[in-house]
């Protein structure tokens, strides 16, 4: 299989098909947050994971993304590492060191984990697993069923955090094509990734539906916000938000941005009677956003240019682009 998150298809038929259902489950694509107890409501507990390969850093902050699509901030959190078998103590040290500093930054308490040797090879990779509090009337706002019509909102450039990643990585490669400048200025720190306070600003405004952007890009998020919501979606494609510097480096690396890790974006729905409290929300707080497309009862998946030059059917994305640089 492809590196990167698992085919839907394959998600679907070969993962959530087991899952028994009931009303606390909630299981699903696009769905990347748990209810682990509603008994204390109207406050509601809810659990969510953030894995990395590369950074302590990027785990943890996907874990806090996620929650923060429901409406949560973190207070707890357990860590877990899986090592191969040449992995040294050292970097297991340095790494379980970065995270524990992480959380103390963040006022985060650590309450276990897991560590575990397997596999061939050097790499280290860590899943954090965040635990944090929601109203349930958020929850509720949260699931309100979409219905044809619903407006897309995007937060966040698309590819934006790949490209990053590969101009940290792999940016002396493209110094034949490119000034040193203008390769640091694709550089995002991982501080600047976190969601919380722009979700906050959507459950305010009124959404009913958040939802995070990572593996796959700006196109997977879509295919899944269409898979949670069982309606088509119709984007144009001039109103994906999307960095210069990002569509020129994916250029260099023959890759597709729109398909590129975008960790800090979010797609959001609302009902199109929200629309302005929801824009005023985020205007407030000076938040960029891009009203791209509605949801449509067709089915069909399309991201369309305004000449109608570009139309694209989207499909079940798996892995991502950043795991296709050639070399």
């Amino acid at each position: 299989m492809i590196k990167g998150t698992i085919n839907t298809r394959i998600l679907k038929r070969s993962i959530l098909k087991h899952i028994a259902r009931n009303d606390i489950t909630g299981v699903g694509v696009g769905m990347d947050y748990a209810v682990l107890d509603k008994t204390s409501s109207p406050s509601v507990l809810i659990v969510a994971d953030g894995y990395s390969a590369i950074s302590e850093g990027m785990a943890l902050q996907r874990a806090l993304n996620n929650l923060a699509t429901a409406g949560a901030r973190a207070e707890k959190i357990m860590i877990s590492l899986i090592a191969n078998s040449d992995c040294t103590e050292q970097i297991i040290r340095d790494k379980m060191n970065s995270a524990c500093k992480l959380a103390k930054e963040r006022g985060l308490h650590i309450i276990g984990g897991n560590t575990a040797i397997n596999g061939d090879g050097e790499n280290l990779a860590i899943t954090i697993t965040a635990y944090g509090k929601t109203d349930e009337s958020i929850l509720n706002q949260l699931s309100d069923k979409a219905v044809d019509g619903d407006v897309i909102i995007i937060i966040g450039d698309a590819g934006a955090y790949g490209t990053s990643l590969i101009a940290e990585t792999r940016g002396e490669e493209m110094l034949s094509r490119f000034a040193e400048s203008y390769i640091a200025s694709m550089h995002i720190s991982e501080d600047k990734l976190d969601i919380y306070d722009k979700c906050q600003a959507l459950i305010e405004g009124g959404v009913s539906m958040i939802h995070d952007v990572s593996f796959g890009g700006i196109y997977r998020t879509l295919v899944e916000v269409s898979e949670r919501t069982g309606l088509g979606i119709d984007i144009l494609h001039e109103d994906i938000p999307i960095k210069q510097n990002t569509i020129e480096a994916c250029e260099f690396w023959n890759i597709n941005p729109y398909q590129l890790l975008g960790t800090g974006g979010i797609v959001a729905v609302c009902h199109e009677e929200k629309l302005n409290d929801i824009k005023a929300a985020l205007e407030k707080r000076g938040i960029e956003y891009s009203v791209a497309g509605k949801l449509t009862k067709d089915g069909a998946r399309v991201v369309h240019s305004g000449d109608d030059k570009i139309r694209r059917s989207l499909n079940y994305y798996e892995g991502d682009e950043i795991f296709n640089l050639r070399g």
